[in-house]
């Protein structure tokens, strides 16, 4: 059996939901070893699995759906109203 040594540069991670919780990984050189066969001298041979990353970084951010106040739709309508009967009654007193 025959082991592997991937090696991966600028290997991006991305976390989260995407809606409320986003973040990312970067990893600029990771090395993974899986089953390599290694002899160290007296030690003897033996495999080598594992993984070796150079220069970690992460950034992630937080959001919370706060509810969005919905205007006083009966108070607009209202006030709409009123303004159209102001004008009417304004534009009626101006004919007489």
């Amino acid at each position: 059996m025959q082991g592997s040594i991937d090696v991966i540069l600028n290997e991006q991670i991305v976390t989260g939901d995407m809606s409320t919780e986003a973040g990312i990984s970067v990893n600029a050189l990771a090395l993974r070893f899986n089953d390599v066969g290694v002899s160290i001298g007296a030690l003897g041979a033996g495999l080598l699995n594992g993984e070796v990353i150079i220069s970690h970084s992460e950034a992630s951010m937080q959001a919370s759906a706060q509810p969005v106040p919905e205007p006083g739709s009966m108070a607009l309508l209202a006030c709409g109203l009123c303004s159209c009967a102001g004008y009417n009654i304004r534009r009626r007193a101006k004919r007489s």
